[in-house]
C-alpha cells in the first residue's frame, strides 16, 4: 500500500470529479493502484437496498458483461457477505456472482461495504489481492471506501435533487402551458369581462378537466354551443369527436335512432345499419341541446345509458359499451318543468353533477362593446371590409339596449349594420345605422348615462330590500337626492 501522500493524491482526484460515473471510475484505479490488487469492482445498491450493480471495474474490461443486478441475499458471495453483515471480508473462492461481474476469476478477494454519513448501506468494492496483504493495507481501502461513499452519497443526493428539480419543473411548465391554453380557449370563445361571465369562464375551466356530465343552462342566444365546445376543447376528449344534437329538432322514434342507432330492417325506411351519433362520439362528447324538449320516454333511456354506459340500437338484440361524456344545454327552467312532470328528476341529478348557468346580455351590460368589436371584426373580415372601422361613440347606442335576444341578437345587429353600410364610407357609426330595419338607433351619452344611474339605483334599492334611507347611505347621496331620481323616472 502506498503512504499517506497517495491517498491525499487519490482524494483530491475522487473530489474533482463532477459526476457519479467520474467517482465511480476514479475510485476503482485508485483501489487497483493502492491495493496493488489485479482487478477492482465498485458495485452500489438500488433504491431498495436488494441488488447489487457494478458501477466501475479496474482495469476496464475489452468486452464488457452484461451487468446484471446481484441479489445481495446471494449465497456464497464475498462482497453479499460483508453488505450483510456490514465489515470487511476476505476469502479465496471459486467465482462468485460479483467477481464475475468484476472479471475476476478464482482467487483472493477483500470485499468492503461503504455507507453514506448517515451509515445507511450504498454499495461495497471487491479487489483481488495479492498474498501478504496486510492490516494496514485493508485499513487504506477502508479510508478510500469512507471517502468514496460519503462523496457517493453527494452524488446520489444531487442526481436526486436533480430529477426531482426537473420533474417540478416538467410539471410547473405543463400545468403553466395548461393554464394559458385553458384560459386563450376560454377567453376565444366566452368572451366578456364582467363578473358573471368571468365566472362562467372559470366553471368551463374546471369543468374541463373534470369528466362528469355538464348541464349549461341559459335563455336562448347566451352562448350555450360555445360553453359545450370550450368545455370539450379542454378535456382529454379534445382529440376525440364533438357531436351536436338538437333534441326538440326532432320527433321522439327518429330522435332515438339518431343517438341510439337502429339496425337494417328496425322500422320502415331502415334500409341499413345506423350506429347512432353515441356510438359516433365514442371517446369524445356529445352535445344534448334543448334537452328540455327531450320526450319522457327517451329521457328513461338516456338515464340508462348514463348509468350502465351501454346502449342498444333499436331493433338489436346485443348491447355495446361506449365511452362518451355527455353536455346537455336548454333555455328551460328544468326546476318548473319537473314541477309540472315534463322532466325526470333523477335524469335532472345525472346531469346536473356539474352545472353552468349563463346569465343573459342584459344582466351583464359591459360585455357589449367587447362583443360588438368581436363580431365587428368577424363580419367586416367576411364581408370583406377590412378598412371599415367602428366609430367608437357609436358603440355607446348598443348599451343601452336590452338585447331579449343576448349575444346571438347583438351578433345579428352588428352584422346587419355591416351588410347595410354605404360602401363608400369608412367608419361605421352603429347610432347612425338603421339596425332594426326601421330606424336609426340613435343614443345621446347623456341618455346612456341616465339609464345606466336608474339601474344602478334599481339594484341598490333590491338589495336593501327596497329601504330608500339605507339605499341612500349605500349609493353616498342624501335620502332627497334619491327621492327626486325616483321622482324623475316614475311613470307618469
Amino acid at each position: 500500500m502506498d503512504s499517506g501522500d497517495s491517498l491525499l493524491r487519490w482524494f483530491a482526484k475522487l473530489r474533482a470529479c463532477g459526476t457519479l460515473d467520474a467517482v465511480c471510475r476514479e475510485w476503482s484505479c485508485a483501489l487497483g493502484a493502492l491495493a496493488q490488487g489485479e482487478n477492482v469492482g465498485v458495485f452500489l445498491l438500488d433504491e431498495a437496498k436488494e441488488n447489487l450493480f457494478l458501477a466501475s471495474s479496474w482495469p476496464e474490461q475489452a468486452e464488457q458483461p452484461e451487468r446484471l443486478p446481484v441479489p445481495v441475499a446471494t449465497y456464497l458471495d464475498p462482497l453479499c457477505f460483508s453488505l450483510q453483515t456490514g465489515t470487511h471480508y476476505i476469502a479465496t473462492l471459486e467465482q462468485a456472482a460479483s467477481m464475475k461481474q468484476a472479471g475476476m476469476g478464482r482467487g483472493r478477494v477483500l470485499a468492503v461495504p461503504f455507507a453514506g454519513t448517515l451509515d445507511v448501506m450504498l454499495g461495497g468494492v471487491l479487489v483481488a489481492v495479492p498474498e501478504g496483504f496486510s492490516a494496514s493495507d485493508i485499513m487504506g481501502v477502508q479510508l478510500l471506501c469512507f471517502y468514496g461513499g460519503a462523496l457517493i452519497e453527494v452524488m446520489l443526493q444531487r442526481d436526486r435533487d436533480r430529477a426531482v428539480t426537473l420533474t417540478l419543473q416538467k410539471d410547473i411548465n405543463q400545468l403553466k402551458a395548461r393554464s394559458e391554453q385553458e384560459q386563450m380557449i376560454a377567453r376565444e370563445l366566452i368572451i366578456g369581462s364582467s363578473p358573471g361571465i368571468a365566472h362562467v369562464r372559470n366553471l368551463i375551466i374546471k369543468a374541463g378537466s373534470a369528466n362528469a356530465a355538464v348541464l349549461i343552462t341559459g335563455e336562448t342566444g347566451t352562448g350555450k354551443e360555445l360553453a359545450a365546445t370550450a368545455i370539450h376543447s379542454l378535456s382529454s376528449r379534445s382529440t376525440s369527436p364533438l357531436v351536436k344534437i338538437n333534441c326538440g329538432a326532432m320527433p321522439a322514434q327518429l330522435l332515438e335512432s339518431e343517438l341510439f342507432g337502429h339496425i337494417k330492417g328496425a322500422f320502415t325506411g331502415a334500409g341499413k345499419d345506423n350506429p347512432g351519433l353515441l356510438r359516433s362520439a365514442d371517446g369524445g362528447s356529445i352535445l344534448l341541446d334543448e334537452i328540455g324538449d327531450m320526450p319522457l320516454e327517451l329521457q328513461v333511456k338516456i338515464l340508462r345509458f348514463l348509468q350502465e354506459r351501454e346502449l342498444r340500437p333499436v331493433g338489436d338484440v346485443k348491447t355495446y359499451p361506449v365511452d362518451v361524456r355527455i353536455i346537455a344545454a336548454t333555455n328551460k327552467n328544468l326546476d318548473e318543468a319537473m314541477e309540472r312532470g315534463e322532466f325526470r328528476p333523477d335524469l335532472f341529478h345525472r346531469l346536473a353533477s356539474f352545472r353552468i348557468a349563463i346569465p343573459p346580455l342584459r344582466e351583464r351590460p359591459e360585455d357589449i362593446i367587447p362583443l360588438a368589436n368581436h363580431f365587428f371584426k368577424k363580419f367586416a373580415a367576411q364581408n370583406k371590409r377590412e378598412t371599415l372601422s367602428l366609430a367608437p361613440d357609436g358603440l355607446l347606442s348598443l348599451c343601452a339596449k336590452p338585447f331579449y335576444g343576448n349575444v346571438r341578437e347583438l351578433a345579428n345587429v352588428v352584422e346587419r349594420a355591416i351588410l347595410l353600410a354605404d360602401p363608400a364610407i369608412h367608419t361605421l357609426d352603429m347610432a347612425q345605422t338603421e339596425i332594426d330595419g326601421t330606424s336609426a338607433y340613435k343614443v345621446t351619452l347623456s341618455a346612456l348615462l341616465a339609464s345606466y344611474e336608474e339601474q344602478v339605483i334599481q339594484r341598490t334599492l333590491d338589495s336593501c330590500g327596497g329601504n330608500r334611507s339605507q339605499a341612500a347611505a349605500v349609493l353616498g347621496i342624501p335620502r332627497s337626492t334619491l327621492q327626486s331620481k325616483l321622482d324623475k323616472t316614475a311613470p307618469r
